[in-house]
């Protein structure tokens, strides 16, 4: 940030003006939100590759041992995808890109008088920034708003299925008859191409 605003010598009234203010500081939030989602999603990744790869490996340890290392791989499998689909990384990591991309462009426009902003006073020219800025903000937000209520529902109708699994399997279980026809599966989201979960903190 500083190396631009001397490169193209911003005046102070810009500088200082809510409407670069905010560019700058969404800029910085997405982008840093964007690189650290980037590298838990790398490294979530890299680990299952890492125990994917393993387990046909691990089927040659001597005596019992091998079961037990398998299950323990499997285990660590589930909780890593697990984890992936509840923080959702991927998506997000691209969603907080793309936006940060598009502010990106805003900000370099304004600074070089290019586009839109072309042939504007300097409060014409932020007016026009804050606009846009709000635009791209309210737009990741009603995206993000409809995928947590996407994903809420596919949550909610996996996790009914997988309690009738449960109950018909103790029905059975205790000698009883079939409740009836099972219910269709629902397919849990995956973890790149379903909608991002609820973020704790936004």
């Amino acid at each position: 940030m500083a190396i631009a605003e001397q490169e193209f010598n911003l005046p102070p009234a810009i500088a200082a003006h809510p409407a670069w203010v905010r560019l700058e500081s969404q800029r910085a939030f997405y982008s840093g939100k964007a690189r650290t989602y980037q590298t838990h999603y790398k490294r979530i990744k890299l680990a299952l590759i890492g125990l994917s790869a393993g387990i046909p490996l691990i089927v040659f340890l001597p005596g019992d041992a091998s079961k037990y290392v398998v299950a323990l791989a499997g285990v660590a499998i589930a909780m890593l995808e697990g984890l992936l689909l509840l923080n959702q990384y991927g998506p997000l990591w691209v969603k907080y890109r793309s936006t940060t991309e598009g502010l990106n462009r805003e900000r370099w426009l304004l600074l070089s008088r290019a586009g839109d902003y072309a042939g504007k006073s300097d409060d014409d020219a932020l007016r026009q920034l804050a606009e846009r800025v709000e635009s791209i903000l309210e737009a990741e937000r009603n995206e993000w708003t409809a995928k947590q209520t996407q994903m809420l529902d596919q949550l909610a109708k996996s996790q009914a299925y997988a309690q009738a699994h449960q109950d018909e399997t103790a029905r059975r279980a205790a000698g009883g008859p079939p409740a009836g026809p099972a219910p269709a599966v629902v397919p849990a989201p995956a973890d790149l191409d379903a909608a991002p979960a609820v973020e704790a903190e936004r």
